[in-house]
């Protein structure tokens, strides 16, 4: 089990290369990856969804300002899910076409995910279906933990365009914690170098850049996770830290509130 667990979580990391990239067979298998973890709808809303509303009220896998990691996994997990649906049934309905159409990502995805789970039930029957289930959990889990310690208290402020409508500013590096440990990047494949990942989502993950300018993590992803466990020391650790960076920023509104559960 747990080297089923390490094979997911490090599955998960290159799936997230591999959604990035433009060509069929790279975004496949990250469906594929992100399938044997059962979150197969990640690749739509984290492509599709986060990286176009991250810092903002809209966004399932950005974390609030005051809110602990155990109030966020449940919302990100469900909201990242409707997201995703969201998403698809726009781009289906835009071509004419409904959730069960072949082309469908969510149709793809449940698909594969019967496969996967009638394979198991073959070979292990209910305990091979639970051990799929229980290693997609823990990985699914740490994936989001990692996506609380990357935006936590992190907004865009919303800006009037020529139109007169308002929006949130473009984003740009000091819109995700970076962290420049080596140890971390080595592990998740320059992952947290995450400021110039979500200021250029195109770039491989070998041409990734340290920004000086993008706010820092105190420590390297190990140490952070692991803070994140305990609210009242990760709040003391990071709330100054958010506080400093809106004062460095000039943000002056309130702090997004979460997305209601509804």
């Amino acid at each position: 089990a747990d080297l089923g667990i390490f094979a997911g979580a490090t599955g998960i990391n290159f799936a997230h290369e591999m959604m990035h990239r433009t060509g069929r067979t790279e975004r496949a298998l990250a469906e594929l990856l992100m399938a044997s973890v059962t979150y197969p709808w990640f690749c739509t809303e984290h492509v599709y969804g986060h990286h176009k509303r991250v810092a903002t009220a809209d966004d399932p896998a950005t974390s609030r300002l005051g809110e602990s990691l155990y109030a966020f996994l449940p919302r990100a997990m469900v909201g990242g899910f409707r997201s995703a649906f969201d998403i698809e049934r726009a781009r289906l309905a835009k071509r004419g076409r409904g959730m069960l159409h072949p082309t469908s990502r969510i149709l793809r995805g449940t698909l594969t995910l019967v496969a996967l789970y009638g394979a198991a039930f073959m070979w292990r029957g209910l305990p091979g279906m639970a051990a799929v289930g229980g290693i997609g959990l823990v990985a699914v889990l740490l994936l989001e933990t990692i996506n609380y310690i990357e935006h936590y208290g992190l907004v865009r402020q919303e800006q009037t365009g020529a139109d007169g409508r308002q929006r949130p500013e473009k984003v740009r590096p000091h819109h995700s914690w970076n962290s420049s440990h080596r140890v971390s990047n080595f592990m998740l494949i320059n992952l947290a170098r995450h400021s110039d990942h979500h200021a250029h989502a195109a770039r491989s993950w070998e041409q990734l850049r340290h920004l000086d300018d993008s706010p820092q993590m105190p420590s390297g992803y190990g140490a952070m996770v692991l803070l994140s466990f305990v609210p009242p020391l990760w709040f003391m650790v990071m709330d100054p830290r958010v506080a400093a960076w809106r004062a460095n920023f000039h943000v002056d509104s309130e702090d997004i509130e979460p997305a209601p559960m509804t």
